[in-house]
């Protein structure tokens, strides 16, 4: 949506006309979002297109906190009378949202790399180190491990393990 409010703002210094190119071509959920807050700033809900942006970027601060600066430089270019000025703060716009967005995935990549890491050790790592250690055990301790045992544990146990940590992370 930045995009194509920055792409046809470098074209027209016009923000309520700048939101017609978004509303155009983005799926509908966000679509339909775009085409309530045009229609707000229709009937006079709103003083100014860019108050209503700011007010829809403020509702999404807390899902997307990238998403409030671009919005925010993007109000500010709007108020800039210099040409080569405004299309430099929306380039920075962009560059701002991307580079946080990334911030922001990074952060969430990492709350789930431990949680991955530790499924993918159970339920493959673990079965298939057990796999072959467990012929070795069973010659040298024939009377502690035998094959139902090994069945019942590869087979049924870590299944389950494995599923109920998976279960409690994705809860969680």
């Amino acid at each position: 949506m930045l995009l194509y409010l920055t792409v046809k703002l470098m074209q027209k210094q016009n923000l309520e006309q700048s939101l017609l190119l978004p509303i155009k071509y983005i799926p509908p959920p966000l679509k339909l979002d775009l085409l309530s807050l045009m229609r707000d700033i229709i009937n006079k809900r709103y003083f100014s297109a860019a108050e209503a942006l700011d007010y829809y970027a403020k509702e999404w601060a807390d899902e997307a906190p990238f998403f409030l600066g671009g919005i925010q430089l993007i109000i500010t270019s709007i108020y800039e009378p210099n040409p080569i000025e405004r299309e430099r703060i929306l380039d920075r716009a962009i560059e701002d949202t991307l580079d946080n967005f990334l911030i922001y995935l990074e952060s969430n990549i990492r709350e789930l790399k431990g949680p991955i890491d530790l499924i993918a050790v159970f339920g493959i790592t673990f079965p298939t180190l057990l796999l072959t250690i467990f012929p070795i055990a069973a010659v040298f301790l024939s009377t502690v491990f035998s094959p139902t045992f090994l069945f019942v544990l590869v087979d049924i146990i870590i299944p389950i393990l494995v599923f109920f940590v998976l279960k409690g992370f994705l809860e969680g």
